[in-house]
């Protein structure tokens, strides 16, 4: 019995050694001046099989070059504008994560996503322990808010039906009362919101949010600072300017790319006219004087060279 338990032991300890630690990711500190650049991505989970199956593309080496990109720019810190995995309580797509993201997590760049749709697949507890453990945030709440010099950025989890109602709510008085915080806050110039799925979209195969629309756009338009709304879940570059307002997707981080609705078929004016399916891509955002510079840098399937796709101002 007790050479069992020995041996028992024994195996345990070789188990935990081979298996990997969970990395972890820094969050942003504090940043007074908030001038460097940083970056904004979403939908970098991998194409599923089902997907695959049915004829959508699968982006393996378009999301490293991205992610290699990322690293060559070094940005002050990255935004995932969600869907990080393509089944958030699976360990194996959580390891293929990590290890695109290594190589920033390397050079202590600091990232803050929000959950999508995909990382809450499967189990929701499992799923939430995974996101937890890499992104110690999301112990204490599925929202947050950071601040990067003049910049408050607010994150929200747009997911309803896995949230719950009363959750939802908690967080929909939250966002209410923080944007109400940086608009009475003068040192506040401008405030940015992510969340995953948007409120407005032309894609044909996601469509728009009407709990984010009906719960999330009302505040986010009343309020004197915000500058653009950003999201990701249409696997496309698309912006629109609703109510006064920026509404950005960017979904372009190597999820399987869609067409787009366009002409009489189309839900909303796109303020880009390329046509779709739209380039793999990433915001790469700068704070100036006059406001935020933001440049949309990609590349389409089988071109050589990252270009800048679309540029434009969100103005203070």
């Amino acid at each position: 019995m007790r050479l069992n338990q020995v041996y028992l032991a024994s195996l345990a300890a070789v188990l935990a050694a081979a298996a990997p630690a969970t990395p972890s990711y820094r969050d942003l500190g504090t940043d007074q001046a908030g001038t460097a650049p940083f970056a904004v991505i979403g939908d970098t989970q991998e194409s599923m099989l089902w997907e695959t199956l049915v004829g959508r593309e699968s982006n393996p080496a378009e999301r490293q070059r991205l992610f290699a990109q990322l690293e060559a720019v070094r940005p002050a810190f990255l935004v995932i504008a969600g869907d990080l995995t393509s089944v958030g309580s699976s360990d194996r797509p959580w390891r293929y994560f990590d290890g695109l993201a290594a190589g920033l997590r390397g050079q202590g760049v600091p990232v803050l996503p929000v959950l999508g749709n995909h990382d809450y697949w499967g189990s929701n507890s499992a799923a939430l322990r995974a996101f937890t453990a890499r992104f110690a945030q999301f112990g204490r709440s599925h929202w947050y808010a950071r601040r990067y010099g003049a910049l408050a950025l607010v994150f929200l989890d747009a997911n309803h039906d896995d949230l719950g109602d009363d959750a939802w709510q908690r967080q929909r008085q939250w966002f209410t009362r923080t944007l109400d915080d940086f608009d009475r806050d003068s040192t506040v110039r401008g405030v940015l919101v992510i969340d995953h799925q948007p409120p407005y979209t032309n894609g044909t195969t996601t469509h728009d949010d009407h709990h984010v629309q009906r719960d999330i756009v009302p505040a986010f338009v009343g309020a004197r600072k915000t500058l653009a709304l950003i999201s990701g879940h249409t696997h496309a570059y698309e912006h629109f300017a609703e109510q006064g307002k920026h509404f950005v997707v960017s979904g372009g981080g190597g999820g399987p790319r869609v067409k787009l609705r366009t002409g009489d078929q189309a839900r909303h004016r796109d303020l880009f006219a390329g046509p779709s399916p739209r380039p793999f891509h990433f915001l790469w955002i700068t704070p100036e004087a006059r406001g935020l510079q933001v440049e949309v840098r990609g590349f389409d399937k089988g071109e050589a060279e990252f270009r800048t796709i679309d540029r434009f101002v969100l103005a203070w």
